[in-house]
């Protein structure tokens, strides 16, 4: 059986910019602590822009995806641009599936 590791965020702000890095897996849990970090961003300005780093995902649990997109999508409102980056191919393609790539809702890098 594979070692799960270890879930952890990091939250790096710069004037209008917002990062967000993950790591480790991403499951339901992960993603409920990635919403309510991003919930006590409340000082942000409208015209900030959120960027989601998810290079350091090593693995991704199927409800925690749900939870992850359905989260980002509730931030459309709150920042002016919403991207994600450091997605491998197979994911990107499950995140568009949630409607993870919706103009300013956001941009997907690989």
């Amino acid at each position: 059986m594979a070692k799960k590791r270890r879930f952890g965020l990091k939250i790096m702000r710069n004037n209008a910019n917002v990062l967000l890095r993950l790591r480790g897996d991403l499951n339901g849990s992960g993603a409920c602590q990635m919403e309510h970090a991003l919930e006590r961003l409340r000082d942000v300005p409208k015209a900030a822009r959120l960027t989601i780093d998810l290079s350091g995902i090593r693995d991704f649990d199927y409800f925690g995806v749900v939870h992850f997109a359905k989260a980002i999508r509730g931030q459309r409102y709150r920042f002016h641009e919403i991207s994600i980056r450091g997605v491998e191919a197979t994911t990107e393609s499950l995140l568009k599936r949630f409607g993870l790539e919706n103009g300013r809702v956001t941009r997907v890098q690989l």
